[in-house]
């Protein structure tokens, strides 16, 4: 559930500023650590690329792109 309501409309996110991508990329953590039944000492790099989770400036700009791809393509496709 925390994991929807962290990718919920994050594209709004786009230039936010450092401190508040770092508050929500501790959030994301947090989480991995919560799936993955790690120690809060441990280290997290290799659990978020067995997840697949992108950093969370990543995960915006990721989001940003896919957005535009999807309406420039839907657009070509009405055109044919």
């Amino acid at each position: 559930m925390v994991a929807g309501r962290l990718h919920y409309c994050n594209a709004v996110l786009y230039g936010s500023s450092s401190m508040n991508i770092d508050k929500l990329h501790r959030v994301k953590n947090t989480q991995a650590r919560v799936v993955s039944k790690m120690h809060r000492r441990d280290h997290i790099t290799l659990v978020l690329a067995d997840l697949h989770w992108l950093p969370v400036r990543y995960r915006i700009e990721y989001k940003i792109a896919l957005l535009t791809y999807k309406a420039l393509t839907k657009k070509n496709n009405n055109n044919k």
